[in-house]
């Protein structure tokens, strides 16, 4: 194999290189590649033109016959490239883009997730907007004193000692479970304490929260307290996300909040990393390597010292394991304050219901209707749907197959006007016909927000009804006025006040998905919507199966839910109790590289579950425990490289797979 020709060769030998002219002339260049045997600076010239460009800035670089862009990593005299170095094409830009801090950091993420550096630097560094740029002036924030108290603390355990510390300049690590926003020891006023406590200490606040809504409340609370920041969300354009990323550079804000793409603001001297509702899927990768925000920030406070806070109502596998190494404190609130601070949540199980008769078996029951037809008499009320549109799922009436789309093989959707259309490519099904029994009489098999925002409306006449869901508008904020607003999960308005109840249905639409995550995805799900509903109100969980799972809901204990969770896991050997690395690709490819492991030079600890093969290649997963993992990573780091360098067949590699078996 290439990587035993590379382990046996000599260390190379630095030599001297100089360019009239010019100090420091050789520069280290991490080109804009995603190739992983390219993983690496390589080494280039500066010339008279370029001689003023400094570490970080970004410039053009010739790369196998084409141009590239690439980040100037380090300036030097001495170069172990043995042959001629080729010279910097063009300066990009003279404005240094790249914090050496932020590539130590997506250097360490790469090294330890099989990724690419420059994928990663990808998400981190904006797109370069020339117009921007020019008109940049650096302002520089002087820095202020806000008011600074622990009150939003006060009937917390050991929350008062986190506030101090940090205020205190010191670095303490913290899971936090969270109350509704609003009251004054609500989640809200906690973020403020502690990046008021941040300033205190002379440094820096990042605060990562879910959605841009949560960015709004955060901000609105911030501008109370009189605290300047900035905020980087998804929604900026270009020109505005790339003046956020130089003005966090130039050392103009002290206090960034966002959505994920925040964990990546070059704040120099961050002292606090927050993330609210840690447990959210939302803040997941969606491209190589796949990192989760919380993953990110664990890493950056390492690295950066820094305080780190992961909070939500319900905790992630991965933070209860950072919370049972003792690597971070637990901070919770007090049980009375729980109580005072939320709704009462109910979950009826089905023999409860069954003393109903046929009607407990409706989908909306007499316990659910009686709820909210009390609430309606104070103000709106919430209904939480899992799936959108009208009946997104339809089955045969005779047989019972799903319907699928004899062009894409999608599922078949029944409009809200009558109309069955593929939900994958909008085509009509006009003739549609079961191809097992060659019955024409479809029948809803699971409906959505739509149908069930009909039928309500049909149940409580001259009730104004709301919608808000994927499929729709989503509604941002309703009055306090009496109306049924029916949405699907994270698209639930803020209601003035609060919502007086809410039903929550299906609840084993999530929490029985195949995914790791699914349950504790349902229950962050619901414990979010029971947080919209006032103190003094009511949460009815409806369908779902697995009593623990609802216990958790009731008592409003995801810190107990997440000790099970991890429990469960690490009985049956799964992440983040064991490491766990997938490897999707071709079948040659796969196998070839689980042999390119058992074979490698040093030893390596490991089990290999499959290969299975599916409609989309094939899959393996490597198992490693959590003390072997690393040199099981750099065997694969040094594989994959190999097998680049060779142009073999590509194989996805990704840690952590929340489906074990599925092939995107």
């Amino acid at each position: 194999m290439i990587q035993d020709a590379l382990l046996a060769l000599p260390d190379p030998t630095p030599r001297q290189v100089s360019v009239p002219g010019v100090d420091d002339p050789v520069v280290g260049v991490l080109v804009d590649l995603s190739v992983p045997h390219l993983n690496r600076p390589l080494d280039y010239l500066l010339d008279k033109k370029t001689k003023d460009a400094p570490v970080g800035a970004q410039v053009r670089v010739n790369m196998a016959g084409t141009r590239r862009n690439g980040w100037i990593i380090s300036r030097g005299h001495t170069t172990t490239h043995a042959g001629k170095l080729a010279t910097i094409a063009s300066l990009t830009s003279r404005r240094a883009v790249l914090a050496p801090f932020i590539y130590a950091l997506a250097e360490r993420l790469a090294d330890k997730y099989c990724g690419s550096i420059a994928g990663i630097l990808a998400e981190a560094i904006p797109k370069r907007h020339k117009g921007t740029e020019d008109a940049f002036t650096a302002n520089f924030v002087t820095p202020t004193t806000p008011r600074c108290d622990g009150d939003a603390f006060a009937h917390t355990d050991s929350g008062q000692a986190l506030f101090e510390h940090i205020k205190a300049g010191e670095s303490p690590r913290a899971v936090m479970q969270g109350l509704p926003g609003k009251g004054k020891q609500g989640w809200l006023s906690q973020f403020v304490a502690l990046i008021a406590a941040t300033a205190v200490s002379g440094r820096g606040a990042l605060a990562v929260l879910p959605t841009v809504r949560h960015v709004q409340a955060l901000s609105s609370a911030l501008e109370r307290a009189k605290i300047d920041h900035l905020k980087v969300t998804s929604s900026l354009s270009e020109a505005e996300r790339y003046r956020a990323h130089l003005t966090c550079l130039a050392g103009g804000t002290q206090v960034v909040i966002g959505t994920r793409s925040a964990i990546w603001a070059p704040l120099e001297d961050v002292g606090t990393i927050l993330i609210w509702d840690e447990a959210s899927d939302s803040l997941a990768g969606r491209r190589s390597p796949y990192l989760h925000a919380r993953t990110i920030a664990v890493e950056r406070a390492a690295l950066q010292k820094s305080a780190l806070v992961l909070a939500g109502y319900v905790f992630s596998a991965e933070a209860q394991l950072l919370l049972e190494a003792n690597w971070c404190a637990l901070v919770r609130p007090e049980r009375a304050s729980l109580r005072a601070n939320t709704a009462t949540n109910q979950a009826p199980t089905e023999q409860e219901l069954e003393a109903y008769g046929p009607s407990g078996h409706m989908r909306i029951p007499p316990p659910a209707h009686r709820l909210l037809s009390k609430g309606l008499q104070s103000g709106p009320v919430l209904v939480q749907v899992p799936r959108a549109g009208y009946v997104p799922v339809v089955s045969c009436s005779k047989c019972g197959m799903l319907s699928h789309c004899a062009s894409c093989a999608g599922p078949i959707a029944l409009s809200g006007t009558g109309i069955l259309e593929c939900r994958w490519c909008g085509k009509k099904q006009a003739n549609y016909a079961c191809p097992q029994c060659g019955s024409n009489a479809p029948r809803s098999a699971k409906v959505g927000a739509g149908r069930v925002g009909e039928e309500l409306g049909r149940a409580f006449p001259g009730v104004a009804v709301t919608i808000s869901g994927s499929v729709g508008t989503v509604v941002e904020q309703v009055d306090d006025s009496s109306r049924l607003v029916i949405a699907t999960p994270g698209a639930e308005p803020l209601a003035n006040g609060g919502y007086r109840a809410a039903v929550l249905l299906d609840g084993a639409a999530l929490a029985s998905r195949p995914e790791l995550w699914a349950p504790t995805e349902a229950l962050r799900r619901w414990l979010n919507a029971a947080a919209l509903v006032r103190p003094d109100g009511r949460t009815l969980l409806l369908g779902c199966a697995d009593r623990a799972l609802a216990g958790a809901f009731i008592r409003w204990d995801g810190p107990g839910w997440a000790r099970r969770d991890l429990k469960e896991r690490r009985e049956l050997h799964l992440p983040p109790a064991a490491w766990l690395v997938a490897l999707d690709g071709s079948r040659k490819g796969v196998y070839e590289v689980i042999r390119a492991l058992q074979e490698y030079p040093k030893k390596l600890d490991f089990e290999v579950l499959g290969p299975l093969e599916a409609d989309g290649g094939c899959r393996a997963l490597l198992k490693a425990t959590t003390g072997t993992h690393r040199q099981l990573m750099t065997g694969l780091n040094a594989v994959q490289a190999s097998r680049s360098a060779a142009r073999m067949p590509k194989v996805r590699v990704q840690v952590s797979p929340a489906d074990l078996w599925s092939i995107d």
